[in-house]
């Protein structure tokens, strides 16, 4: 089990995925900056997918910057952020190229 959360851009096409085990607690993170904690299964989303538009994307990675990484005790807290920061990316250049991103959360 874990988390598998995939962003398509409009041919439906994965462009961009991460993946946290079951119990890690950078995928609380990423449900949190995205606003969207009912997509959170507990030990891996709940197989839904949402559209976010840029400004969400953004607005994501601004409450991301504000994560306090210390209280990650599963992994290094260094490669989490840098993880989500990546991710985060990835779905910014999506939803600025077309518009809005699919995003999965499995």
């Amino acid at each position: 089990m874990g988390h598998d959360i995939s962003g398509f851009n409009k041919e439906n096409k994965e462009v961009v995925y991460t993946r946290y085990g079951s119990w890690n607690e950078g995928a609380r993170y990423l449900y949190r900056v995205l606003d969207v904690q009912l997509l959170d299964g507990g030990v891996s989303g709940v197989g839904e997918e949402i559209y976010f538009d840029e400004n969400q994307i953004r607005d994501a990675i601004l409450k991301s910057k504000t994560i306090d990484w210390s209280n990650i005790e599963q992994t290094e807290p260094e490669y989490e952020k840098d993880k989500l920061a990546k991710f985060l990316d990835g779905l910014l250049s999506i939803a600025t190229n077309e518009g809005k991103v699919k995003v999965y959360f499995g």
